[in-house]
């Protein structure tokens, strides 16, 4: 799910500095694709991107694999493939 715009369907990544649990589901929630910290930024964002594009979603590979496991619960009724790098659906 992306926000559509004009036409076209936006992906969004959102890159921050937050772990928290609370925060990963209220932004998946609001539409986001992807949820990507910062830190894991240098070694994760292409992969993060390509997953995203492939109409995947992605969570950072530091979030705790049961808040990746209930956001893909919530959206695609358990279809997340988690483990590192990087949770991706």
């Amino acid at each position: 799910m992306g926000l559509p715009i004009a036409d076209q369907e936006v992906k969004i990544v959102l890159l921050t500095l937050h772990e928290s649990s609370e925060l990963v589901r209220n932004a998946f929630q609001a539409g986001v694709n992807g949820y990507l910290l910062k830190t894991d930024a240098e070694q994760e964002l292409v992969r993060a991107l390509h997953v995203v594009l492939d109409q995947g979603k992605y969570i950072s590979p530091r979030i705790d694999p049961a808040v990746a496991k209930a956001v893909a619960t919530a959206k695609t009724n358990g279809a997340m493939s988690g483990g590192a790098p990087g949770n991706s659906c």
